[in-house]
């Protein structure tokens, strides 16, 4: 009810009443945390313990055998508090989605979180070779970061109208603890507890980098059930949903330039391969349409470079960005003007970055178990003015009752995905009829260029083989899905073979399409 009023609050666009909304907004979103959190204490720290550990293992460095996250408990008045919530209209921004079934309303807050405890949090237990193992217990925890909160609402939702509220960090967070080392075991060396202690938290650090989204289930406050929650993991093994989209602008003015000079300009992550590269001659203006891997290292390197042959190109412009000040003060784009003089000549050189962060799929699987958490991003369908370009996030679950015509064969399916007829993804081989692929991957739609088509007549072709290591795979069948703004999620596909367009086997894929209006 508090959020309804909140939107209706933001709906007003006459409401000029002088006062301020952060200490409202603070109380609110702390009085309803501590709530929440003694109402699913038990459930929630299963939840955490479970999702931590999970993390930890798979982020272990190779001489610690086990790191495990045996107990937690949050003292009382010690639950993760907000201390600012952005004032005036950056506070609160509403936006309205339409389409033919549904209208639904998303609230967001962008939110400064800090929490300090100096009692003890949470019990570790670690082993390391040779019989040494000893207990570690957290305590002087801090931690800082950027984060969002966004309820979303909906017109068929029963009294209240709340369909759902996420959060979840919008940059790395900051973290700080004493490990305390206890009962260690099999190993007497000075120093050993202090290099182990700081070494355990550089492991918890870094797990922090994709701490998940906290998502929680409120549509049963319209039926009397109650709230339900999850943590929908960030990371799935190697996959990393993109958390950032974002453009990079480079216009080159000749002042009074008369010579016929090349220019290369160069824009990435950090942690990019190799950065994306175009040129400019004399004049003009490039762009590059990007997404960001990793919120662990969020910043963007651009360089210009003059161009002369036969000789080390010279860096005439050298630009570092960090997207989160862009997501942080949601002024969405930043601008850089330079001067570059050779000899008589000048040129005028701009450089503007924008970014926005991408909601994520809420899309998970347990075996043959989907399960789909609503996010705006996977909830509300585009009208016809939607951006034909963004995000395309593409889960492959299983297969079901790929067989050939001689059932008794044995198969191994392979599966072949293609967008537009070209290859963008190759699961990994099966040995049953009825694999468990559980595999996700994105491409990045830049569909404002000619070349590429509307997304409704852009298509996804399934093409499943029985893998030969020896011979050429053998042809099992097809299927395909077009694409558009609706959310598919654990959809059927039937294969199709032949003339007689009956193939033997069903795959399961959800696809989200992410809109994203790239910098104009």
């Amino acid at each position: 009810i508090l959020v309804s009023a909140v939107s209706l609050r933001c709906d007003y666009k006459g409401y000029k009443e002088e006062r301020d909304w952060s200490d409202e907004s603070m109380e609110w979103f702390n009085t309803f945390s501590e709530s929440w959190y003694q109402t699913n204490k038990r459930e929630i720290f299963t939840m955490i313990k479970d999702s931590v550990n999970i993390k930890l293992m798979s982020g272990l460095p190779s001489w610690i055998l086990s790191l495990e996250l045996v107990k937690m408990e949050f003292a009382e008045g010690t639950v993760p508090a907000i201390t600012r919530v952005r004032a005036d209209q950056d506070m609160v921004r509403c936006l309205n989605e339409v389409n033919q079934v549904v209208k639904l309303r998303r609230v967001t807050f962008d939110l400064n979180v800090i929490f300090h405890s100096k009692r003890s949090i949470a019990d570790l237990a670690i082993k390391l070779p040779l019989g040494v193992s000893a207990r570690l217990s957290l305590s002087d925890v801090s931690l800082m970061a950027q984060a969002r909160l966004e309820v979303l609402m909906s017109t068929q939702q029963g009294f209240p109208g709340l369909v759902s509220a996420t959060f979840s960090f919008t940059e790395s967070p900051r973290f700080a603890c004493n490990v305390n080392m206890y009962d260690l075991i099999g190993l007497d060396t000075f120093g050993i507890d202090t290099w182990l202690s700081q070494t355990v938290e550089n492991v918890i650090q870094q797990q922090l980098v994709y701490p998940g989204m906290l998502f929680v289930d409120l549509t049963g406050l319209s039926t009397g059930q109650g709230v339900q929650t999850a943590l929908v993991n960030g990371v799935h093994g190697d996959f990393k949903e993109w958390p950032v989209a974002y453009s990079v602008v480079v216009k080159i003015t000749p002042v009074n330039a008369t010579s016929e000079r090349e220019f290369e300009v160069l824009a990435g992550s950090v942690t990019d391969k190799a950065p994306h590269l175009a040129r400019i001659k004399k004049s003009g203006k490039v762009q590059f349409d990007l997404v960001l891997e990793s919120l662990a290292n969020p910043k963007v390197e651009i360089k210009v470079k003059k161009d002369i042959r036969f000789t080390v190109d010279p860096v005439i412009v050298s630009k570092e960005v960090d997207l989160t000040l862009l997501l942080d003060k949601n002024a969405m784009n930043r601008s850089y003007s330079f001067a570059h003089y050779d000899e008589a000549d000048a040129w005028k050189i701009d450089v503007t970055v924008w970014a926005y962060l991408l909601p994520a799929a809420g899309i998970e699987q347990n075996g043959s178990e989907v399960v789909h958490r609503p996010t705006f991003a996977s909830e509300a369908s585009c009208n016809k003015d939607c951006p034909q370009l963004g995000v395309l996030y593409v889960h492959l679950h299983r297969g079901v009752g790929i067989a050939h015509e001689n059932p008794v064969e044995d198969v191994d399916p392979l599966v072949k995905i293609y967008l537009n007829e070209q290859e963008v993804y190759e699961s990994k081989v099966s040995k049953t009829k009825d694999p468990i692929f559980d595999e996700r991957f994105q491409i990045l739609l830049r569909t404002k260029d000619s070349t590429y088509p509307e997304l409704a007549n852009q298509t996804l072709r399934f093409d499943v083989f029985d893998y030969d290591k020896f011979t050429e795979n053998d042809f099992m069948g097809q299927t395909s899905a077009t694409l558009s703004t609706d959310v598919v999620v654990n959809k059927a596909l039937y294969l199709r073979k032949g003339a007689s367009n009956v193939g033997q086997g069903t795959l399961y894929v959800s696809v989200v399409f992410k809109p994203v209006p790239f910098y104009k």
